[in-house]
């Protein structure tokens, strides 16, 4: 084998094994788009909103220093997803102008806190019809309400799952990863990579195919 030939399988293995997030197979999204604002959104179904929750959160972070409630913290998560740059996604709670049963049907995701599945802190279940993500219910332990920054972490995660993430097994520098530092608890830039890839303000961009770097070209 020539050492061209050689290179060029090199370079194809190191850009498959160091993609920085993983959609679900199939990449399923909600049936959501960028024609109007009103479509764009998701709409975030959550109990407790005037609970405290314990700041533990870093000095650095947008709210690490005051009294914490859930709604304030829940506000900060959907920030977060809505500011990522090439993303038309936005979440938003019932409280927002355009939610009605109608316009929520099949673009609900719903959380509640208790007892969650199994031994894990929070759990995310989405709801698939074809392709298309058509709800999630996210149960988190109550336990969480005891620590923002494990509160910001957990639904971060799992709010990922339900727009489409899976979990990254070749990456430790995402929140959607198992192998992440405990202090990592927002998004990264893989994980808004993962979100602009499934929710892109303009899919052309998207089409692009990716050439390691050398040259870019169109699908």
């Amino acid at each position: 084998m020539s050492t061209g030939h050689r290179s060029l399988i090199w370079l194809v293995i190191v850009g498959w094994t160091t993609l920085g997030f993983r959609p679900y197979p199939g990449a399923h999204s909600y049936p959501v788009d960028n024609s109007s604002s009103a479509n764009s959104k998701v709409f975030v179904v959550y109990t407790n909103a005037a609970d405290t929750v314990t700041n533990d959160l870093p000095t650095d972070d947008t709210l690490g220093a005051g009294t914490l409630t859930v709604s304030q913290i829940m506000d900060s998560v959907f920030t977060d997803y809505n500011s990522i740059g090439g993303s038309f996604l936005t979440l938003v709670d019932t409280s927002d102008s355009d939610y009605s049963v109608a316009n929520a049907e099949n673009r609900t995701l719903t959380i509640q806190f208790g007892n969650s599945f199994g031994n894990s802190t929070g759990e995310a279940r989405p709801t698939w019809d074809g392709d298309s993500i058509v709800g999630c219910t996210i149960t988190a332990r109550s336990s969480i309400l005891d620590s923002a920054k494990e509160f910001v972490a957990i639904m971060t995660h799992e709010i990922g799952h339900c727009l489409g993430l899976d979990h990254p097994q070749e990456s430790n520098n995402a929140i959607m990863s198992y192998f992440r530092s405990e202090d990592m608890i927002r998004l990264q830039i893989d994980d808004k990579m993962g979100i602009t890839y499934l929710y892109p303000q303009d899919s052309e961009a998207n089409k692009e195919s990716p050439t390691l770097g050398l040259t870019c070209a169109r699908k």
